[in-house]
């Protein structure tokens, strides 16, 4: 640490950039006080057993400990209550190592509303520091009304599939009932429509409807396909055939396994790793004549414009 503000070039600075002139001020001061220890939250992370075993391997030490964070309502529907907006783990720590406290120490800040302790969450663990994982956050994002996180929840509503980031009543949002997706990979998916997306969604999950999650690559590889070839989603024979395919023949083995082996069979380009996929199962399906399905050539009539996944290939 520095007594002075060091720029790039290495050299004191007294905050000569216009960001440090008539900073703008927002909240009220926080205060220290006390909480009960079992203090809840409106959606928190998962706690990690691991993480809380290895913080405290060598026991507690007051001298690493920061008080949790408090969010005390002053407004809306929740006004007058108090909840956890970080340091859960903390929270548990000092649970156990002290059993006998029923208080615990915090830094309490005054809130408005719930969009933003949501906001709030994000800004504390992502923003500016990378505490949480990409779908806890979105999750938050999506609780504090973030017009992108608002799209893409309906979007993955549509798919039929959702993001899970803690077991809590709002940790989880898209479709309930849905196979859990990585918001990233969902994202990447979607360049290939939501239909596409919703989908090979569909088709997985009959596939592999013991699994609880979609593997991002293989969910994006089967996601070209759809958007490259009407005729798997045209209702007929092509249709059915691949729906036969797809679970009497892939879902046999793991998601991850057939991911990594048609990824190998469509060329494994580097950066292109849907479309690498989506090229192997392409050259495997028409190379397979299913039972009860239509036969090889059939198939290769209507899915013949393979230069389609080539390009992406190349791109």
């Amino acid at each position: 640490m520095s007594i002075n503000i060091i720029n790039r070039s290495g050299t004191a600075t007294a905050g000569t950039r216009s960001a440090f002139k008539n900073i703008v001020k927002h909240g009220k001061e926080a205060r220290s006080g006390a909480v009960d220890v079992n203090i809840p939250s409106i959606c928190n992370r998962v706690t990690s057993e691991d993480r809380i075993a290895k913080y405290l391997k060598e026991g507690w030490n007051w001298n690493l400990f920061s008080p949790i964070i408090v969010a005390n309502f002053i407004g809306g529907s929740r006004k007058g209550q108090e909840f956890l907006l970080d340091g859960d783990h903390r929270r548990h720590m000092y649970k156990l190592t002290f059993s006998d406290k029923e208080d615990i120490p915090a830094y309490i800040i005054d809130v408005e509303s719930e969009e933003e302790y949501h906001s709030l969450f994000v800004k504390l663990n992502w923003s500016q520091r990378k505490q949480a994982n990409a779908e806890e956050v979105f999750i938050h994002q999506v609780l504090s009304k973030e017009p992108d996180a608002i799209k893409l929840e309906q979007q993955l509503s549509f798919c039929g599939v959702r993001v899970y980031g803690s077991p809590d009543p709002f940790g989880t949002v898209g479709c309930k009932t849905g196979k859990n997706v990585k918001i990233g990979a969902f994202k990447r998916a979607l360049k290939n429509g939501q239909d596409a997306v919703s989908q090979a969604a569909a088709v997985m999950a009959n596939a592999w409807h013991k699994d609880e999650k979609l593997y991002g690559e293989l969910h994006e590889g089967i996601s070209i396909l759809y958007g490259v070839f009407p005729a798997l989603s045209a209702g007929g024979a092509v249709e059915r055939d691949f729906k036969l395919y797809m679970k009497n023949m892939v879902g046999k083995q793991s998601q991850v396994r057939r991911a990594r082996e048609f990824k190998k069979a469509g060329g494994d380009v580097h950066h292109r790793h849907g479309a690498s996929i989506a090229m192997g199962i392409l050259d495997d399906y028409l190379a397979t004549e299913v039972a009860g399905g239509c036969d090889k050539s059939t198939k290769r009539k209507q899915l013949k414009d393979t230069y389609k996944i080539e390009r992406l290939l190349k791109k």
